[in-house]
């Protein structure tokens, strides 16, 4: 993937990714997760931080898979990613 870029819709999340030949695809990953905040690992660029209503995730390819990270049972509304 030649770019990648994400963002929060009010319910999950919108991950649009373009491929070596110039296509885009749109994805919708955390649908129903009521993701709040994003924050990515500028020393990880493919280290990707969502804070929902629940708690953290964790992606470690740029959004294509998620994991909780932590804080679980807490409303996460602001992330920062610090080296």
């Amino acid at each position: 993937e030649a770019s990648t870029f994400i963002a929060t819709t009010g319910q999950g999340l919108a991950r649009a990714a373009q491929h070596a030949d110039g296509r885009w695809q749109v994805t919708h990953p955390l649908a129903e997760q009521g993701v709040r905040c994003l924050a990515v690992d500028r020393l990880n660029p493919g280290r990707v931080y969502a804070g929902t209503p629940t708690g953290g995730l964790r992606s470690d390819d740029a959004g294509v898979t998620w994991q909780p990270c932590g804080l679980s049972g807490r409303t996460i509304t602001a992330l920062a990613a610090s080296p």
